[in-house]
């Protein structure tokens, strides 16, 4: 009868959502476990039923830094898929997002993609009042498809991290955006690359610049991604 067939499906609706409640508080469990044993001691934990972007978007005064995997499990390790919730993280967070590479490294150097934009002028000002850079060495980096940005500018910008105590190389290179960042990233090599979500000019695109999958998906280290 379609009344007991009903009753069936809001019993099995029920159930299924116990289970998924009871992986979620151990997943929790783990985490907090984990970083508790690095040497974290304040650690809260939260439930959230509904989707990440929800939860961000309700919860953006509590947060100033958010840290996702570069892959979920259902990419795996797939060189060519990001995991499917970053571009929602990074499009909902209006908050820094550490997008973690398979196996993370401490971050002893890094470089900051500059382009002008005002998403990486959000990047520099988050790194150069926070403590996550303090006393790592950073590459001001500059790619430039024409004549290459005024060095006074790059210099003012170096001087603004070095006041947060980021000693800063400055370096401009010519050459398609993602490709030299990578390059350079390779070279030093670098554990962590800072860049806005946003191009500016010839990168700018409509939800997530192009020059930044590209990084995403290629980069060997962590990426800092500014909104």
């Amino acid at each position: 009868a379609p009344e007991e067939v009903l009753e069936d499906r809001v019993r099995l609706d029920e159930m299924q959502n116990r289970v998924l409640v009871d992986e979620g508080h151990r997943l929790l469990d783990a985490a907090a476990d984990a970083i508790r044993n690095d040497g974290v001691a304040q650690i809260s934990q939260r439930l959230f039923q509904g989707t990440i972007s929800e939860h961000l978007q309700q919860h953006q005064d509590e947060i100033s830094l958010v840290v996702v995997g570069k892959r979920g499990e259902g990419a795996g390790r797939d060189p060519k898929h990001l995991g499917s919730n970053i571009e929602r993280v990074v499009r909902s967070a209006h908050r820094p997002v550490l997008i973690s590479s398979l196996t993370f490294e401490p971050i002893e150097r890094a470089v900051i993609a500059w382009d002008g934009g005002r998403s990486v002028t959000e990047a520099v000002r988050f790194c150069s009042t926070n403590r996550l850079l303090g006393g790592v060495t950073a590459t001001l980096l500059h790619v430039a498809d024409g004549p290459g940005r005024d060095r006074s500018s790059l210099e003012a910008v170096g001087h603004q991290l070095a006041s947060g105590g980021i000693p800063v190389e400055i370096d401009q290179r010519p050459g398609p955006v993602a490709e030299t960042i990578l390059q350079v990233a390779r070279e030093l090599p670098a554990n962590l690359v800072v860049m806005g979500a946003y191009g500016h000019s010839r990168v700018r695109q409509l939800v997530v610049g192009s020059a930044t999958t590209e990084v995403l998906l290629a980069c060997p280290c962590s990426v800092l991604v500014v909104h």
